[in-house]
């Protein structure tokens, strides 16, 4: 028969496996993205864009651009930034042959908030899965 010590020490052995990989999991996709930003930034174009409307407030503007080749584009903008009002203007960066599909404008929150979240996540998921039995008993 397996004692109550022993299955209590096998269930915490298996949180911190499981915290470990998550947080293992969680590196791995903030420096995969990292990178993805990293490039996405080396390869831009960059065009002057305009805040036309905050439909949901200052953290989520509607933003309008207009490409090398002259395509007026539009998108909304997410990520975590603030404050922006309608007028604001922006510096856009877009890929050239698709300009619909990833264009930002050129702020910390907006292009680096995969990392900005996944890092420090990723981090205590690891460092609970660590330390966190020491703190268990």
């Amino acid at each position: 028969m397996i004692s109550r010590g022993i299955m209590v020490h096998a269930g915490a052995a298996m949180k911190s496996i499981i915290f470990s990989i998550a947080g293992i999991a969680m590196l791995i996709g903030a420096a995969l993205s990292a990178l993805s930003t990293r490039r996405f930034v080396q390869e831009a174009a960059r065009a002057p864009g305009l805040v036309y409307a905050t439909p949901f407030g200052g953290s989520h503007p509607q933003i309008e651009f207009v490409t090398r080749s002259g395509q007026k584009e539009q998108f909304p903008q997410g990520g975590w930034i603030g404050g922006y009002k309608v007028g604001d203007r922006v510096t856009v960066l877009y890929r050239p042959e698709d300009p619909r599909i990833g264009a930002s404008i050129d702020a910390v929150g907006a292009l680096w908030d995969g990392p900005i979240f996944l890092f420090p996540m990723g981090l205590f998921f690891c460092l609970a899965g660590i330390f966190g039995n020491r703190f268990s008993d």
